[in-house]
């Protein structure tokens, strides 16, 4: 957990197994912090109450911090990111070689956890997909894979509902430094996290940033607010 105006962050949490927790959005219909987690051969991502978070206290040996729900996504091998937006959950795959797949999933309720995977919609992406997020009229995703610049693909919600994005059909794309990993809206800004700011990547590219970036999202996409 990092605070936005200090620079220690306050709070760090063990997980409750070796996810690669490639996605993170916090849900304020249910008040909670929902993470990749690991599961056998299927996606699932799991929530982390607000209060559990608030109340954790990380300590040598600490025990985790529990999961109060998952959902499974028997379609994908993987969730390897996720966002929300309205009601509706986004859980989506990363895949080198061949597009990959968003799964749709949409909650019965405002405030609970139930949701009818009959309902589930699937949406094609780009190939090397980390993560998804919406602002306005449009739908966000980064690409990346290897020293070499990663991608911001823009793309209308018109065009997501069509359930294929394609990265020639992009609204715009733009280039940043290499390793962009999770990116996430809030407000009028994009922040993003690189993976080259980890130890074993530093020595993999001379662009590597160490800091979370936030980007204004008119002056981006150029558009009048």
């Amino acid at each position: 957990m990092l605070d936005k105006k200090e620079n220690d962050p306050p709070k760090t949490m063990v997980l409750k197994d070796r996810t690669h927790a490639g996605g993170l959005v916090y849900d304020k219909n249910r008040q909670c912090l929902w993470v990749c987690s690991a599961a056998k051969n299927h996606g699932r991502v799991s929530a982390i109450l607000k209060d559990d978070i608030l109340n954790y206290q990380y300590m040598p040996n600490s025990e985790i911090i529990p999961y109060y729900h998952s959902v499974n996504f028997p379609t994908i091998p993987q969730a390897s990111f996720i966002t929300i937006k309205e009601n509706s959950f986004f859980a989506g795959t990363f895949d080198k070689t061949k597009n990959g797949v968003v799964i749709k999933m949409t909650f019965e309720k405002e405030e609970d956890f139930t949701n009818n995977d009959n309902l589930d919609e699937t949406i094609d992406i780009p190939k090397r997909a980390q993560s998804m997020a919406f602002y306005k009229e449009y739908c966000l995703i980064s690409q990346s894979f290897g020293p070499v610049s990663s991608k911001i693909y823009i793309f209308s919600n018109e065009q997501l509902s069509s359930g294929k994005l394609n990265s020639k059909t992009a609204l715009k794309i733009i280039k940043t430094p290499p390793y962009l990993e999770q990116i996430v809206v809030y407000d009028a800004h994009l922040y993003a996290i690189f993976e080259s700011g980890a130890r074993n990547y530093r020595k993999k590219t001379a662009n590597f940033l160490m800091e979370i970036i936030a980007f204004h999202l008119p002056t981006l996409l150029d558009i009048v607010e």
